[in-house]
């Protein structure tokens, strides 16, 4: 799909992902559709758009996702400091505290109790979309795996991928030699 839509000029490739430059073009009405996810709503504040989940691949209904857990650790340096750790971190996850950062930066809550405050339906008013993107969370059946080698076998697909959109190489030898790279990756402890 992606080798199609890149081959079929259908496809904005911006070379430096952070430069600004899509949500510039996207703002401006020069670029049609942009993927990225609810953290970016808040760079569209002149723009009508609309929001959908990706299409899937073979079943139609099956929407899955992935999710990169939050994890909170709370060192052991002493008994005073585990209990002031643990007080903040209480206040960090509490739903009210969540909904208030929801609100101001678009962020979807990390529990999902928040969706049931009644502040919740105002998220969606103030970035519209990101309450599609919060009814997808069901679709989350699997965390990224929590394992060292992770952030280096997420970069092999990444660099497969464009390797097909930006060098135009066969999506199955690209995805082939990732999915071996991943082996090596997994096969040293990490």
């Amino acid at each position: 799909m992606v080798k199609n839509l890149v081959d079929d000029d259908s496809v904005y490739l911006d070379q430096h992902p952070d430069s600004g430059k899509s949500e510039e073009l996207f703002n401006s009405g020069k670029v049609g559709m942009f993927l990225t996810g609810p953290w970016d709503l808040p760079s569209f504040p002149d723009v009508k758009y609309g929001v959908q989940v990706m299409p899937s691949f073979g079943d139609p209904t099956n929407h899955q996702t992935i999710a990169g857990p939050d994890n909170w650790v709370i060192m052991d340096n002493g008994p005073d400091h585990v209990a002031a750790a643990w007080t903040f971190l209480q206040w960090l996850v509490d739903p009210a505290r969540l909904m208030q950062d929801s609100l101001a930066t678009g962020h979807l809550p990390t529990r999902a109790s928040v969706e049931q405050l009644p502040d919740f339906a105002k998220l969606d008013q103030k970035y519209p979309g990101v309450g599609i993107f919060a009814e997808n969370l069901k679709n989350v059946l699997k965390a990224r795996p929590p394992i060292a080698q992770y952030p280096r076998i997420s970069a092999a697909i990444g660099q497969a991928i464009q390797q097909v959109a930006l060098n135009g190489a066969d999506p199955k030898t690209a995805l082939d030699a990732a999915a071996k790279a991943a082996d090596g990756i997994l096969a040293v402890p990490g």
